[in-house]
């Protein structure tokens, strides 16, 4: 059922996006780990956790809610750079998958669904996927779609 409603949510931001004539941009990551995936997920899965385990980020804590509970916010730190704050949607422990969204950020982006999820590799080890879906903000000054590039170098507003 969860997969249906993450799926609904997807198909919801992707019409639209369609209905403003945005485009709606797509990125799945996947990584293999040699790890059981148990373990994996156990180390991702608790939602204030990024800052330990991606290196991007010097900041991750609770800010709103329970970790773990749908409708926690976490406020997240980039290094040397901004801050932006997600919504937990949904868990699954049994798929050991999550999906949250932006709900505030610098950026300019809006519908920003994220779902992670950890399945085993079928030899001892783990399979780690983020699928995402984002429509950037068209400028009202042109009406173009700006062209964004960050990179820890970049100074922060």
């Amino acid at each position: 059922m969860k997969r249906f409603i993450i799926a609904a949510l997807g198909m919801l931001l992707s019409f639209a996006a369609a209905a403003e004539n945005r485009s709606l941009l797509v990125v799945s990551e996947v990584i293999q780990i040699k790890a059981q995936p148990a373990k994996i997920w156990n180390f991702v899965k608790p939602f204030a956790s990024l800052k330990e385990w991606h290196p991007l980020f010097s900041g991750s804590e609770i800010v709103s809610g329970r970790d773990g509970q749908l409708g926690a916010i976490r406020l997240l730190t980039i290094k040397d750079g901004p801050s932006f704050t997600e919504e937990l949607l949904a868990v699954n422990e049994s798929a050991m998958a999550f999906t949250y969204s932006v709900i505030e950020s610098p950026l300019p982006i809006d519908r920003y669904l994220s779902t992670m999820s950890v399945k085993s590799d079928g030899q001892g080890g783990s399979i780690v996927t983020c699928l995402t879906s984002t429509s950037p903000m068209v400028s009202p000054s042109n009406g173009k779609t700006p062209v964004i590039i960050w990179n820890s170098s970049t100074p922060s507003a």
